[in-house]
């Protein structure tokens, strides 16, 4: 196995961090940021009763290149066999404060709750409404989560915020 994982660092398949073995899907000389997924039956507030168990799970994603933003998000602890749609929200750059929404994917899951999928959005989506500013980008990602009902009434959402990205 030692010579396996040797073998695929060096060509290039995987690397490895302090927490073992990690997807390379995102790894192309950048930096990779990680950052947890938060499910709104966790916050103050939140419903009695939730949706269950809160799901739980982590968006990584890196810029390597001005051309795309890449993620992959990984769910644990959410519905089994079920699909959860990815919305991008951006509220726009440093000199505009509008806000907007888009579909970018979804993850599937399997019979267990669990569920990865890699993302890769192009710039000229990024450049379309509704974000579309140059300059340095802080958005959230949020997924709606099948058949739940989260604060308000509304469907539950699993969000991450601080998703950091830059439009040339």
């Amino acid at each position: 196995m030692t010579v396996l994982l040797l073998l695929a660092v060096l060509l290039g398949a995987v690397f490895v961090d302090a927490a073992g073995l990690v997807d390379a899907r995102l790894k192309n000389d950048a930096a990779v940021e990680q950052i947890v997924l938060v499910d709104d039956c966790t916050v103050p507030d939140a419903p009695t009763p939730c949706d269950g168990s809160p799901v739980t799970g982590t968006v990584e994603y890196h810029q390597g290149t001005p051309d795309a933003l890449h993620l992959i998000v990984t769910v644990e602890d959410a519905r089994s066999s079920s699909e959860y749609p990815v919305l991008l929200n951006d509220c726009g750059s440093d000199e505009v404060t509008t806000c907007g929404t888009i579909l970018i994917g979804s993850v599937t899951t399997d019979a267990e709750g669990a569920g990865s999928g890699e993302i890769v959005v192009p710039i000229n989506t990024l450049r379309a409404a509704p974000f579309g500013l140059p300059g340095v980008h802080s958005a959230r990602i949020s997924m709606v989560k099948p058949g739940a009902v989260g604060r308000h009434g509304r469907p539950g959402v699993v969000t991450a915020t601080g998703i950091v990205y830059t439009i040339p």
